[in-house]
């Protein structure tokens, strides 16, 4: 079952922006290799790219373009805010439930995203993870993102999914040690009730010089995994 799983999470990611953070002698590149978590690696220098995804969230292609595209888009929505009435508050949308979630102040932006299952509610922000039971507010589990893949390099950019088919959560984040080690952190959880990081199996797959910017999971809705 363990492999067909580990399938199902390589099939799953199905959107990785590679983006060069060096040059590569002759113009070759590093060819993607899947480790298990926790293989190897020293934290060294990083590069302009990677402090960028590091402290923006994103790496855009065209700065000056985006900050253009930003402000324009800032301008219009000023503007609608000024010409539409505002709602009345008896229609406003009532909200049943409401927690304060985990949050690091220190690090912008959040990236927040989550993934719910029949029993489960799993949180990842940058830096920090939390477990909730799907009735509870408080979690059962919670850490810093590092302790969820099993690295203690710079771990951001973070995607977590519920599969049906599997019926297992699968998450991916960026996994960076240096400018010349950079990896994509993979997993998904042993069963679907996971009470912590250690009911995951962890791996990584390592790009090299090569940077894969800004991970993406989808799910493919295949038949259910078979052991």
């Amino acid at each position: 079952m363990a492999l067909t799983l580990i399938g199902a999470l390589l099939a799953v990611a199905v959107l990785i922006l590679a983006q060069p953070t060096s040059a590569q002698p002759g113009g070759s590149q590093d060819a993607p290799k899947v480790v298990t978590a926790g293989q190897g690696g020293e934290r060294g220098p990083l590069s302009p790219v990677q402090q960028t995804a590091i402290s923006e969230g994103y790496v855009p292609t065209n700065p000056q373009a985006y900050e253009r595209a930003k402000a324009k888009a800032a301008e219009k929505a000023k503007q609608r805010s000024a010409e539409e009435p505002s709602v009345p508050e008896s229609n406003a949308p009532a909200s049943s439930r409401s927690w304060e979630g985990v949050f690091d102040t220190a690090v912008g932006p959040s990236d927040s995203t989550g993934a719910i299952g029949p029993t489960r509610y799993i949180e990842l922000v940058n830096r920090k993870f939390a477990i909730y039971n799907r009735t509870s507010n408080t979690p059962i589990s919670s850490g810093s993102l590092g302790s969820l893949v099993g690295s203690i390099a710079n771990v951001f950019d973070p995607q977590v999914i519920w599969d049906p088919s599997t019926k297992r959560f699968y998450y991916v984040a960026d996994n960076v040690f240096s400018s010349s080690d950079n990896r994509l952190s993979i997993g998904f959880s042993k069963t679907s009730s996971p009470n912590s990081a250690a009911d995951f199996c962890k791996y990584e797959i390592r790009f090299g010089s090569r940077f894969p910017d800004y991970p993406k999971l989808g799910d493919f809705g295949g038949p259910a995994a078979s052991s």
